[in-house]
């Protein structure tokens, strides 16, 4: 044994001093390397699926890196040269090896031991940013837990390890929590059953953890380990009406599966889609094209709006005025019924305002087709949305449905009148901050209430004036709703604007939706979830009333740990269980289990930390503190929750020899990059230039947007398309397509001459240098010359050359992966918008913000001071 174990240390010292000679980086992932012996970046495994209508889950994971990844070792022997006859574009030029102050290169033993250990000094190697996208750390559990685990798309923990105390959770500094995508559209397991077995305690769902005694007749609960007799027919099929193998039992196999809900899941009939349209037809309105295009889109979507038969269409219209439509299928043309009073509203015909829309099919027809042209004209400059809402909640109340409102303007008149309070002076101040929160209750109160009676709301605001959207967005709060904002719309001047919103109305009359929803989330005995973050109405303590859920939206949980953990169980378990009315009018429960491990070692905490995940949880959480308290409370916040993790960090693995220096495990690398991106995003940086309402905006997107789409909104993708290698962006024999390897966000990976691509989830922005080559600008843009080349919002020319194909491959792979339709805006070096680009430089210094080498000076001062 002991020869075989000096031939083992042999061999591997053998392999460490082949890599060092190479400088290949090993074939293990998460290898540390010193400065001085950065390996070259690996080429890309970041692959797209294949495009699909609507966002798919699958095409979402391959996006982010969660596929195995493409043969690298063939791509690595393939040596990079000039492509279609450019002048050859080095995608990776070697860093210089600049000696930072503190660190001689007689520290490299030092380095490569803390390699070893999983540490890294940032200071010395500031280039962390791997070129594929982060897999999302996986639960160290018994491999049994691992294939039944909860997948990390759907629930995502920021500490995959458990502390088992609150005490040990407070030494680590790092916040604890959990975000929640449940609404997918993944295919799930579908379980047809007359009894749906819980635990008769805690009310879990039977789920992969549970354990069976008394040789299978009897079984503990994961949650609360009560243990309960399990039902008669458990093993009996009654689709097929036979006796099944317990094994094969999908809630026994599967983390994610879904219930079709027996008769005590529904206190009255399944509801059904109802769409109701509130559409502003003031003079902004129609003079921007709002109108002729909500009506179009509308028009085109008819046919393959979700629902089944029983689903109801209704419209009203108002500016200075309400205005109702009957659409009973016994006229012969819509008929337009008009309400001047605005502060008391009443209903004419109320019976008539919704219609099948399988029954009046031709008359909506009719009435889309008709409303451009009868509001042309219009000179009214009033807007009484408040009155709109009203009528809305009254035609609804008693059937729920979804409202849709389509908002140019202040509201100025009747219910919820308000008055603009952007001050430019104030813009960057701390007296702006306080105007983010509502100026009135009204549309708050309409949104709880619309709640209690199932009715979601989405609203879509249009213009670049001011509109308050900080109290507007208050309508979509707690319905589960969502608000889209369009500051450059012109149906006129920015066609490219109006492509953008009918595409996302089209997503969203035909995406699936869950009706009359409501959301709870389980967990272990001794672990309390405290603070929620979405948007929702919280109807008991932990129970989510979500009047409509869309697979477009996330929630996230905060969690304490109110007892020690682990002494019944190694692992702690979440459970999430929504119940919902599909389209066609099932009542389901959809129904995701997580098992993480428990611990009691403070370096397998840190070890098993996800950066995204607390980076997300963190943002959400500086949102609610800047409404509660300031910005500049928020932004010290995130700060110290940097230095304080660090901090502890130190205190576990410091040294003396590591005085000086800013080391952090492997696993929070990017926590400091990402939360300088956080400080420079639009809701929290000092900026004169961010509107009021860019930034409420930017507020409700951080609380909403799901994890994988957050991390893209903090710290955008850039990819260079000047240098593509001939593997990249070409669709291999599975239909999958590499994408090229990322950059960080600095204008020193800007090369002379290069095109670069950044995709932050809303928009893509294409920047082209000053110096680029003839032959790429011929080949990409089918134009002679830099010059010639169009800027702004544009469609890529559909050209036979290779970059062209490629740059549209990776363009519309993007794309069909995100819901919000990104549109291509392009920026030239020397164009007066060239700040579009720049301003996602976010490690870059900029006006009174660090640049993110400055940035990890100032936490290392902090971090070392203790």
């Amino acid at each position: 044994q002991q020869q075989q174990q000096q031939q083992q240390a042999k061999q591997r010292e053998q392999q460490r001093q082949r890599q060092r000679r190479t400088k290949q980086p090993a074939a293990e992932l998460g290898t540390l390397w010193p400065a001085e012996q950065l390996p070259p970046p690996m080429p890309p495994a970041h692959l797209v699926g294949t495009p699909l209508p609507l966002i798919d889950l699958a095409e979402l994971q391959r996006l982010h890196g969660e596929m195995e990844p493409l043969n690298l070792q063939q791509q690595q022997q393939q040596q990079p040269g000039p492509a279609g006859g450019y002048p050859q574009q080095p995608g990776y030029p070697p860093q210089p090896q600049q000696q930072q102050p503190g660190y001689p290169p007689q520290q490299m033993t030092q380095q490569m031991s803390q390699a070893n250990l999983g540490m890294l000094n940032l200071l010395a190697n500031k280039h962390v940013l791997p070129p594929t996208p982060l897999r999302p750390p996986k639960p160290d559990v018994p491999e049994l837990h691992k294939r039944r685990n909860c997948s990390a798309k759907i629930m995502r923990s920021t500490l995959n390890a458990v502390p088992e105390t609150q005490t040990l959770l407070n030494k680590t500094r790092l916040p604890f929590g959990l975000h929640v995508f449940p609404f997918g559209t993944d295919p799930v397991p579908v379980i047809e059953s007359t009894v749906i077995t819980r635990c008769k305690v805690c009310r879990t769902y039977m789920n992969p953890f549970v354990t069976f005694l008394s040789q299978g007749r009897r079984w503990r609960c994961n949650m609360c380990q009560r243990v309960h007799d399990v039902p008669n027919d458990f093993d009996f099929d009654p689709v097929k009406r036979e006796v099944v193998e317990r094994a094969d039992r999908p809630e026994l196999n599967s983390a994610t599966v879904e219930y079709i809900a027996p008769s005590e899941y529904m206190v009255r009939a399944p509801q059904p889609c109802v769409y109701l349209f509130l559409i502003d037809v003031a003079f902004c309105s129609v003079s921007t094209g709002v109108v002729h295009s909500v009506c179009e889109t509308i028009l085109e979507q008819l046919d393959e709006m979700t629902g089944d038969s029983r689903s109801k269409v209704g419209f009203i219209t108002y500016d200075h005025q309400l205005h109702f439509y009957n659409l009973k299928h016994t006229l012969t043309q819509p008929q337009m019924m008009v309400v001047p009073e605005v502060d008391e509203v009443f209903l004419p015909s109320p019976n008539d305002l919704l219609v099948n829309v399988d029954d009046s099919r031709e008359l909506i027809k009719q009435l889309l087709a008709m409303l451009p042209g009868m509001f042309k004209h219009s000179t009214s400059l009033n807007s009484c949305l408040g009155a709109a809402l009203n009528a809305a909640r009254d035609i609804l109340g008693s059937i729920g449905g979804k409202v849709l409102v389509f908002q140019s303007q202040l509201p100025n008149i009747g219910p919820g009148a308000l008055q603009s309070r952007e001050d430019p002076s104030l813009r960057g101040t701390a007296k702006e901050f306080g105007l983010l929160n509502a100026s009135n209750d009204f549309y708050k109160q309409f949104s709880v209430e619309a709640s209690r009676q199932q009715i979601g709301v989405d609203m879509y605001v249009f213009g670049g004036q001011y509109t308050d959207l900080a109290t507007l967005i208050q309508t979509t709060k707690f319905t589960g709703g969502t608000t889209y904002h369009y500051a450059d719309f012109s149906s006129a001047s920015n066609p490219a604007m109006t492509q953008k919103f009918k595409r996302e109305l089209a997503h969203c009359l035909t995406r699936p939706l869950g009706l009359e929803a409501v959301m709870r989330v389980r967990c272990s005995k001794g672990i309390t979830m405290h603070t929620f973050h979405g948007h929702f109405f919280v109807r008991s303590t932990d129970l989510l009333a979500l009047p409509n859920v869309s697979p477009d939206n996330g929630f996230s949980f905060q969690i304490s740990i109110d007892e020690k953990l682990g002494e019944h169980s190694p692992f702690v378990y979440f459970q999430a269980a929504l119940l919902y009315t599909s389209s066609n009018g099932e009542r389901r429960i959809r129904v995701h289990t997580l098992a993480l491990p428990v611990t009691t070692d403070i370096n397998t905490i840190f070890m098993q930390a996800d950066q995204q995940a607390i980076v997300g949880l963190v943002a959400k959480m500086a949102v609610d503190r800047t409404l509660a308290a300031s910005i500049d409370d928020s932004r010290e916040a995130m700060q110290n929750m940097v230095i304080d993790s660090l901090q502890a960090y130190r205190a576990l693995a410091g040294h003396p020899g590591m005085s000086g220096q800013l080391i952090v495990p492997d696993s929070l690398k990017l926590l400091p990059l990402y939360t300088l991106a956080l400080l420079k995003h639009t809701a929290f940086r000092h900026d004169a230039s961010v509107k009021l309402d860019e930034r409420a905006y930017a507020m409700q997107l951080l609380k909403i947007l799901p994890l994988w789409e957050l991390t893209d909104y903090l710290y955008p993708r850039m990819y260079s398309l000047h240098d593509l290698e001939p593997q990249v962006a070409v669709r291999d024999e599975n239909n999958r397509l590499p994408m090229p390897p990322l950059k960080q966000l600095s204008a020193e990976q800007v090369q002379r001459g290069g095109i670069y691509l950044i995709n932050n989830g809303l928009e893509l922005v294409m920047f082209v240098s000053k110096a680029v080559p003839m032959e790429l600008c011929m080949d990409l843009f089918g134009v002679p010359t830099y010059d010639a080349i169009s800027e702004g919002y544009a469609s890529l020319p559909q050209l036979e050359s290779t970059v062209s194909r490629k740059v549209r491959n990776i363009v519309n792979g993007l794309r069909n992966c995100h819901h919000r339709y990104m549109l291509l805006n392009v920026v030239k070096e020397d164009s007066r918008n060239r700040s579009a680009f720049l301003q996602y430089l976010t490690d870059d210094r900029s006006e009174k913000v660090f640049s993110y080498y400055e940035f990890l000076n100032f936490v290392a001062n902090h971090v070392n001071k203790k």
